[in-house]
């Protein structure tokens, strides 16, 4: 979750009254299409300017914004605009003979 010294001045303190800026999901074996088309559902319509999932099996990322009706998606190879300029691009690493979502890597 991300909230911008626009959206709150101060450094927001225990449960956030106001909608964050950006909402991340990394997905798991156990959700279900629903389930993350409700998230997202619920996400904007509170307020939430983008919502991010992120899919580690396939390889991908999915970018909803509020104000636009279709989504982006993103291999973890392109660089993604998170928000308001701020670029990252995925990169996994493998852990234990498992791949694992290692790194949100800032791109200049």
């Amino acid at each position: 979750m991300y909230v911008s010294k626009e959206t709150s001045p101060s450094e927001p303190e225990g449960i956030l009254e106001i909608p964050p800026d950006l909402v991340r999901e990394i997905l798991s074996e156990n959700n279900t299409a629903k389930e993350m088309n409700d998230k997202i559902r619920d996400y904007l319509s509170i307020g939430v300017k983008r919502a991010v999932i992120v899919d580690r099996f396939t390889e991908t990322i999915t970018v909803y914004q509020r104000e636009k009706k279709e989504a982006g998606y993103y291999s973890f190879q392109d660089e993604v605009e998170l928000i308001d300029g701020i670029k990252v691009r995925l990169i996994r690493n493998g852990v234990s003979g498992r791949k694992t979502l290692s790194l949100m890597q800032l791109v200049p």
